[in-house]
């Protein structure tokens, strides 16, 4: 027999080569760093990469083709799976915490497993994969399921403003396999830690450009904050039970609801007036607009048989209008709709109904003339059939406080009689 070894004391021989079983090797509390069996190895994944073999290893894990140990104590470990499984484990059998410690696996079909924590610093990337399953075999319940932990211990309480855990969104900006973040979402600490506070927000960041910026932010009182505008397509529910926003500027329509906030100014407030104008004519002139007689004749206001002219805007003397009536605007604002029916003999001749507007002046005996506010034009329809009128495009809408609308009747061809009923909506 030839001098295969150096020495052997204290129950550990050491072999300047290899050493070749055709049995069961079996160890306690032994590290192996090299051993053949069955023309197949196992050695530490600092120079290989352990393949099939039936060993019971220090981590009393049975090695097989399909389930592959790796222990990385330090360097670069990585292993093609080729559908096969790899068990990643931790605790005090494998040294897989080495400071800046990565692991890539090329992944085809295949999963990973951590059965034990152990913290490290290095990095774990997957490649080819379809995607990674967490998953948990305890029988579910409420507090069960697959749990992905992202952790921040150094060994310091967690200070205000300090990141928990980013979970990061990238893709190929170039053939270079350059990756740049297109979303993240982060959980960031509010306050210091301590046993009684664990406050933390959670951040939602998208990328425009190359510019990563929050959009929203769901902090921990319960408080969304959205950094842009929102848009809701379904129903918007539940209670707003605080609201500040200086500028609202729509709402849509609100159907039901108690108005319990500080009174809306007067000016700012949209309110609808109402206004009734009604008359008939006997005219005996033809192609001369006519308004009401004098409030001081038996037929006032209602007989429009008071000459004006012609032409809506010949200049006239403000107290002959004034006499005829009309109705005073309280307040400027914008006449929306002008709504009615009338009615006239006859069966070709056409009519035409006047809304005027008079701006009298305080001590001012120049004569005015009238603006059209809208005419509405009809051929008789005859007999007892009534023209209906609903105008909401306006010729001239915006009217002044105290500003007189007044009606006028013209008849093309004489001798018609003519009778409207008409309401002028305002709104200020």
């Amino acid at each position: 027999m030839k001098w295969v070894g150096q020495h052997i004391y204290d129950y550990i021989a050491t072999f300047r080569q290899g050493v070749t079983l055709d049995s069961t090797l079996k160890f306690d509390s032994v590290t192996l760093t090299g051993i053949q069996t069955s023309g197949e190895s196992f050695v530490d994944n600092d120079t290989s990469v352990m393949t099939s073999a039936a060993i019971d290893d220090r981590i009393n894990t049975a090695v097989t083709a399909e389930d592959l140990d790796v222990a990385a104590d330090s360097g670069t470990a990585a292993v093609d799976l080729n559908s096969q499984s790899l068990e990643v484990r931790g605790g005090t059998n494998a040294t897989t915490s080495a400071t800046g410690q990565a692991v890539t696996i090329n992944v085809d079909d295949a999963f990973i497993k951590n059965d034990a924590d152990d913290a490290t610093s290095g990095s774990l990337t997957v490649t080819g994969a379809a995607g990674i399953t967490i998953k948990d075999g305890t029988t579910s319940s409420a507090t069960e399921g697959g749990n992905l932990i992202l952790a921040s211990d150094d060994g310091a309480v967690m200070a205000d403003n300090h990141r928990l855990g980013v979970i990061e969104f990238k893709g190929a900006e170039d053939t270079g396999n350059t990756l740049s973040i297109g979303a993240r979402i982060q959980a960031i600490a509010r306050d210091a830690w301590d046993g009684s506070n664990n406050d933390a927000d959670l951040e939602f960041y998208t990328t425009d450009g190359t510019t990563e910026s929050k959009a929203l932010t769901l902090d921990a009182d319960n408080l969304a904050t959205f950094a842009g505008a929102v848009t809701v397509t379904g129903a918007l529910t539940g209670t707003l039970a605080t609201v500040s926003q200086p500028n609202i500027t729509g709402v849509g329509t609100i159907g039901t609801g108690v108005w319990e906030g500080t009174a809306i100014a007067t000016d700012q407030q949209k309110h609808l007036m109402h206004y009734e104008f009604m008359g008939f004519n006997n005219s005996t002139a033809d192609t001369v607009y006519e308004f009401a007689e004098s409030m001081s004749d038996t037929k006032a206001p209602l007989e429009h048989t008071a000459d004006h002219n012609a032409t809506i805007t010949t200049a006239m003397v403000v107290g002959t209008y004034f006499k005829a009536g009309g109705q005073v605007i309280p307040q400027a604002g914008t006449i929306k709709r002008i709504v009615g029916w009338a009615h006239s003999n006859g069966t070709t001749a056409e009519h035409k109904l006047a809304l005027v507007m008079l701006r009298p002046a305080e001590n001012d005996n120049t004569a005015v003339a009238p603006v059209l506010v809208d005419e509405i034009t009809w051929t008789s329809l005859g007999g007892n059939k009534l023209k209906a009128i609903n105008e909401t495009t306006i010729t001239a809408a915006s009217v002044n406080a105290g500003d007189i609308l007044m009606t006028m009747i013209k008849d093309d061809t004489g001798g018609r009689q003519v009778y409207f009923n008409i309401t002028v909506e305002l709104e200020v």
